[in-house]
Formats: structure tokens, sequence, C-alpha cells
């Protein structure tokens, strides 16, 4: 018994470490401006730790799906007026100006 408990401890450790790992969303935020409401945004949820992005726009996050789901993290990108994973914005795109 005491084995299976054991085992079960620690295949509940290596998930944990696993829902930690980094994940991308592609995204139509290329501009400064965008990037920043987004991480912004991003940051208040539970469990979202950092925000990176690349110069086409794809986020790569380190979260834990202890905290906000991935899903949950999309739709919020898609409420900041940005695409997120072929999924359209909720309100239309937003146009932020050039800085």
């Amino acid at each position: 018994m005491k084995n299976i408990f054991i085992t079960l401890l620690l295949l509940s450790a290596s998930f944990a470490v696993k829902a930690q790992d980094n994940n991308t969303i592609r995204t139509n935020a290329t501009c400064k401006a965008g990037q920043d409401r987004i991480t912004n945004e991003l940051k208040k949820l539970d469990g979202v730790f950092e925000v990176k992005f690349s110069t086409d726009g794809t986020i790569t996050l380190d979260y834990s799906s202890d905290g906000t789901p991935y899903n949950d993290i999309v739709e919020k990108i898609t409420e900041c007026g940005f695409t997120a994973n072929g999924i359209a914005p909720k309100n239309g795109e937003k146009i932020y100006a050039k800085q």
C-alpha cells in the first residue's frame, strides 16, 4: 500500500512539472502597444508567470494549469482584440498607433 501511495505521489509531481512547461499561442499582435496590452492582461491571470513575444506575434507562455486554464488564456487574448490560435477577437480587431 505504501508503494502505491509513493508511486501516485511521484506521478502527480511529474504532472505538475509538465503543466508548467512553456506553451505557444499564435497571435496577430505584432506592434509593441498590442503586445504590451496582452502581456499586462495575461499577467493578471492566476498562474501566468512569464509572457514573451516573438517578432511575428507568437507568444511563449510559462504558466501553471493549476491557475488559469489554457483556454481561458486564449480567450483573454481575443478579449484584448487579437486573434489567438486562429480564434477571432471578441469585438473585432483593435488598431493601435505605432510607437
